[in-house]
Formats: C-alpha cells, structure tokens, sequence
C-alpha cells in the first residue's frame, strides 16, 4: 500500500515511487532516488520543470500571411520576424498550396486575393485541414461590401479592415493565438513582446 501525502502547496510525493511536481502549466514525473534528501529530489523536478516550460516557450510561432500587397507582405514580415516563422503567398494558389504543405499557427488572409479568393483559401482548408480553419484572420479594403459581410458573418473569424493600425494586429494576433493555445498565451498581452 502506497502512503501520499501533501508535502506543501503545489506539490504531492508518493514516498515508494515518484515525486510530481507542478510548476506554472507543467507537470514533471520523476523516479524517486533511493538515497539522498526528497529536498534534492524536488529541486531536480523544479530545474526540469522550469527547462521544459523554457524550451516550450523559445518554439517560434508559424503565420501564413497570403496577400498581393507587396509593401504589406514586407511590413508584416519585418515586424513579425522576431516571433514567427513568417511564410508568404502573394496569389490564393500559393497560399493554399503552402496550407496544403504545412500547419500554421495564425493565418492572414486577404478576402480578395487573385487567382483564388480568399473564401476559396478557407474552404480548401476546411475540406483538406479543418483544424486551420480557427487561424484565420481576413484583411480586406472592401469590409463594405455585403458579399464580404455575408462570408466573414458566415465563418465567424476576424476581419481586419485595411489600412490596419499596428494595435488591431496584436489584437487580432493575440485573439487567434488565446484561442488556439490557452495555455501558452493566456496571459500574454502582446505578440509583439513574447
């Protein structure tokens, strides 16, 4: 028969096999040694705990920006960069081709890119990747339109109206970002300063 105690506040022990240790959102199992303080043991579980959730955070996000505005393509791109593993598509071809290829942590769609529009990207991936379908954030510089109204309305996702200011994206960003990962970005307040 097993003996599990509370040690203190965060911390449980099961005395013949293991200790668990939870730090922030992580959670390290440990094979108890069989010599030496269970001081040690925790310090140990803490460094590893502490090691997984820094390792976890350094992973760079993914983003898809897909839109024909060369000067937006760049903008977003240098200001992205720092964060993101930035992949671009100037043509709604490239753009589901590159959603075809890779998962993507946010994607940024313009509504009416050429060669295919930018609903046509969305309900490719709904069909091949319904997963990345959360991820999408829509720009356009036609918001007015009803035909734009009526598909934004339809898939419920963020529609970012053009010229963007610099606040709407980290918002947007952040929204898709709190959505998809919780965990991660809970209380992250800004893409922009990770």
């Amino acid at each position: 028969m097993r003996y599990q105690s509370p040690l203190r506040s965060g911390f449980m022990a099961d005395q013949t096999q293991h200790a668990i240790v939870f730090h922030s959102d992580s959670q390290v199992a440990l094979p108890q040694q069989r010599r030496g303080p269970l001081a040690n043991m925790v310090a140990e579980a803490l460094s590893l705990a502490v090691g997984r959730e820094s390792s976890f955070h350094e992973r760079k996000l993914t983003i898809l920006i897909a839109d024909d505005d060369r000067p937006l393509l760049n903008y977003l791109t240098e200001l992205l960069a720092p964060n993101f593993w930035v992949t671009i598509a100037s043509t709604g071809v490239a753009a589901s081709e590159r959603l075809l290829a890779s998962d993507y942590d946010v994607i940024v769609c313009n509504v009416t890119l050429p060669e295919l529009r930018g609903e046509d990207v969305y309900f490719r991936a709904k069909k091949t990747k319904p997963h990345q379908c959360e991820r999408f954030i829509f720009t356009t510089a036609f918001g007015e339109f009803e035909e734009v109204r009526g598909f934004i309305d339809s898939v419920e996702r963020v529609l970012l109206h053009k010229p963007v200011r610099l606040d709407q994206w980290d918002n947007a960003l952040l929204t898709i970002l709190k959505q998809t990962q919780p965990l991660r970005f809970r209380s992250v307040e800004s893409v922009f300063v990770l």
